[in-house]
């Protein structure tokens, strides 16, 4: 949920405070589009890339390298982020 994702990457120990300018976020949850939009504007205002990746395709799907995954962000932080998404996903789509 949105409250859970917060704290993770938001809250004084989150993720975000362990972040070097330059390095990228990427979301793989399926929190609200206000989160996905609340990380990118943090994300930016710290110098820091992000892209909106939820995922489809189960635990089967996961085990078997075959997911589906949607990516919201700009061009150039998907492409960095798909080097590394290929590894787990069968589909990697542009939104």
């Amino acid at each position: 949920n949105d409250e859970d994702c917060a704290e993770v990457t938001l809250g004084a120990a989150g993720v975000l405070a362990a972040m070097k300018p330059g390095a990228l976020l990427v979301d793989h949850t399926t929190t609200s589009a206000d989160m996905a939009r609340r990380l990118a504007a943090e994300c930016a205002a710290r110098g820091l890339g992000f892209v909106d990746a939820p995922v489809s395709g189960g635990e089967a799907g996961a085990v078997n390298g075959k997911l589906a995954i949607m990516c919201g962000g700009s061009a150039e932080d998907v492409a960095r982020a798909e080097a590394v998404i290929q590894a787990y996903a069968k589909a990697i789509v542009h939104v």
